[in-house]
């Protein structure tokens, strides 16, 4: 038998298996693997994905990585457009997603959301969430900027759509949700500034890739909205 006939095989189980159940059980390298499928369309991509993983740590840190970075770790001009392009095909989807209308505001929701949210490459480290007086969220967003520049904007952007209260979120890389001072002096800031167009803070989340902090669920950061 010969390679392509190997190659072509293997191909074929593990799209049989992403039919059969997505990506339940996939590791991250055999998801790379298989998307290089179409970037590779004759060659084994397993040695490829194992070399991507290993030099950047993780899936979505190869998402975020720019071309130069891709092409300096092996990927070819066609394997680095292509992950470019899945990239901002993400961010494309999420961000035409992430603000459907007439999504009425629950702390649920909206952790669930931020957490898909910040999951995505290039999404920011802070999501902004406003909301009517109906409770109807009415713009959401994600940047990726500094609490200075958030606190610049939020004035302006509540006036814009006369937003009555707001969640604010961050992006915590390091996986650990639980405040520090820094958090609690952040979210205070936050709220000072809303309220001098009152604007009420509803709650100031921290968000990692599995978990989600919320001031106004836990019994001693949510004296922060008293």
């Amino acid at each position: 038998m010969g390679e392509t006939s190997i190659h072509s095989g293997h191909r074929e189980r593990l799209r049989q298996r992403f039919i059969s159940s997505g990506f339940k059980d996939f590791s991250e390298h055999e998801i790379l693997e298989m998307l290089l499928f179409y970037s590779i369309p004759r060659k084994d991509t397993n040695e490829l994905s194992h070399q991507l993983i290993n030099k950047f740590g993780s899936l979505s840190r190869i998402f975020d990585a720019n071309a130069d970075e891709l092409s300096d770790a092996g990927a070819s001009e066609n394997t680095v457009v292509f992950l470019r392009l899945v990239t901002k095909l993400i961010q494309n989807y999420v961000s035409t997603k992430k603000c459907e209308p007439n999504q009425k505001y629950t702390i649920s929701r909206l952790k669930n959301k931020c957490i898909t949210t910040f999951l995505t490459p290039g999404m920011g480290n802070f999501a902004v969430s406003l909301h009517n007086a109906k409770n109807i969220e009415v713009f959401f967003e994600t940047v990726d900027t500094s609490v200075e520049d958030i606190d610049k904007r939020l004035i302006e952007t509540t006036m814009k759509y006369h937003a009555v209260s707001a969640v604010i979120a961050i992006k915590r890389d390091n996986g650990v949700v639980f405040p520090t001072m820094d958090d609690i002096d952040t979210a205070l800031r936050f709220k000072n500034s809303l309220s001098r167009v009152n604007v009420r803070l509803n709650d100031f989340l921290i968000v990692s890739d599995k978990e989600c902090f919320s001031f106004a669920e836990d019994s001693e950061t949510i004296t922060v909205f008293n």
